[in-house]
């Protein structure tokens, strides 16, 4: 039912969120299989050259991807220690256009990790690039996009000790953990995909 999910989720938000709050009150003790959400951050900001528009004078939004799954990429590289092996993408939106000439900033973060969940065939890693434009002379930054990509490892990789589990800052945080969890697990198994 219904209810009986939204309190699953509300009991696994408010567990995952004691846990990081304990985490980050007692480090010293705490123990080393996590890591706090925005400790996996990556950033870039560029400004939008007029290369990469569309017909309409807008921004790619072909590019505005690339520029997502690169950082993706890199930020899934940085928190596995190896090469991750992309499996899809989770969702996109598109929610402004992007002008030539903004201040364009990518935000990354790994947002959910399964660390035994570690197998080819299926993602144990996601990662949440949102896209603002920043206007520094109107004194805004908007979100423009969010992308999410899913990863895996290679075979030779499933057998490292050195992920970590990832914990939410917030509520909000908490809740976006959840919903891509739940999205991992609803992910084709092995013997569907035949």
């Amino acid at each position: 039912s219904h209810s009986s999910s939204n309190e699953e989720r509300h009991g696994w938000c408010r567990e995952r969120l004691a846990l990081a709050h304990a985490h980050q009150s007692l480090p010293a003790i705490g123990s080393g299989d996590y890591v706090m959400m925005n400790d996996s951050a990556h950033e870039n900001l560029f400004l939008c050259q007029p290369q990469q528009q569309n017909l309409h004078g807008k921004m790619f939004g072909g590019y505005l991807m690339r520029c997502a799954y690169e950082l993706a990429f890199s930020t899934a590289y940085t928190f596995l220690g190896h090469n991750p092996v992309f499996h899809s993408i989770g969702e996109i939106s598109f929610k402004l256009p992007v002008d030539v000439g903004d201040l364009l900033r990518f935000r990354s973060r790994v947002v959910h990790c399964n660390p035994q969940g570690r197998s080819v065939t299926q993602p144990s890693l996601v990662v949440e690039v949102e896209a603002s434009v920043i206007k520094p002379d109107w004194f805004t930054c908007r979100n423009t996009h969010t992308f999410v990509f899913l990863y895996g490892v290679s075979p030779r990789e499933q057998s490292t000790n050195t992920w970590k589990e990832v914990l939410p800052h917030s509520m909000e945080d908490a809740i976006k953990a959840y919903s891509y969890q739940q999205l991992v697990d609803r992910y084709p198994k092995p013997s569907s995909l035949r």
